[in-house]
């Protein structure tokens, strides 16, 4: 008994239990069948997501090759040169993937996001959440509310090249960007409740940090199915991209209906703090030059 009271103290074994509530609570889906059974406008903005993200985003990666394969032979039928011919079809395959995929994949970016605020303000009415902020009572907490939103999209940005960057490294870089993924995934996805709730960026950011293990958990399958998706030959990122954002606003409801029950294990793991000294300067500054102009 002794051996096994030592062993579940442990603080490995410790992140472990938390890693694993994380891992299946973010696989409970069972949990959002209320919410579409009682509100049309859910299920109305889910179909928005399947139809942007299912047809226009993965279709296009069917359409687009015949589009491009015949604008290209048209172009081509213009010119004898064989030579010509094969250095056109190059060029012209690398620029209609910028012409074509990326416009379409930044349109889809806008609308999920937009969409998304409207999926977890429907998912909150339903669990009658009571909304702690207002911005209308006083100008000093509209002005926090615009400084700490441009501070948070700076943080994710930075957070987002640092993963890019760490993909990079030997050996280790899978690993990292994995991780960081993962984390990246469950903050934004809990975010919206935190910030409905009233909650600071750093009571936010400090109460993600204690419970780490708890996130990575939750940020893992996401994570898995982006990664394995993007390994597909061709366009696997835009086929990551599409599945993953019709799975997002699932995601949204299971988070919005949790109540996290890991425990902090007391360290606390700076994921965002080591942007968070800048990111407060900048902030303080901002209000200040904000407070000058008014």
């Amino acid at each position: 008994f002794f051996f096994d009271y030592v062993y579940m103290k442990t603080p490995l074994n410790h992140c472990v239990d938390n890693f694993k509530k994380g891992f299946v609570d973010s696989l409970r889906f069972s949990i959002i069948t209320p919410f579409f059974l009682q509100s049309h406008e859910l299920r109305g903005v889910f179909w928005q997501f399947l139809l942007l993200n299912g047809i226009f985003v993965l279709g296009s990666l069917y359409v687009g090759p015949y589009i491009r394969d015949g604008i290209a032979n048209a172009l081509m039928s213009l010119t004898n040169d064989p030579n010509a011919s094969h250095s056109f079809i190059t060029a012209f395959a690398f620029l209609f993937k910028f012409a074509w995929m990326w416009p379409i994949r930044i349109l889809a970016h806008l609308l999920n996001c937009v969409w998304s605020f409207r999926v977890f303000d429907e998912a909150s009415k339903l669990q009658s959440f009571k909304q702690q902020t207002s911005f209308t009572q006083s100008y000093d907490r509209f002005l926090r509310y615009v400084t700490e939103y441009v501070y948070q999209l700076a943080l994710l940005f930075f957070f987002w090249l640092e993963v890019n960057l760490c993909s990079l490294l030997p050996y280790v870089g899978f690993a990292l960007s994995f991780l960081l993924c993962c984390w990246l995934h469950a903050f934004y996805v809990f975010d919206y409740r935190w910030a409905y709730e009233g909650k600071s960026l750093e009571r936010r950011v400090k109460a993600f940090e204690l419970s780490w293990d708890y996130y990575f958990g939750f940020g893992t399958p996401m994570t898995l199915m982006y990664f394995a998706l993007c390994r597909i030959p061709q366009h696997g990122p835009f086929v990551a991209f599409g599945v993953t954002s019709i799975l997002f606003p699932i995601h949204i409801i299971v988070a919005t209906c949790l109540r996290p029950h890991a425990t902090p294990n007391g360290h606390r793991m700076p994921i965002f703090s080591h942007f968070a000294m800048k990111g407060v300067e900048m902030v303080l500054a901002l209000r200040r030059i904000c407070r000058r102009l008014a």
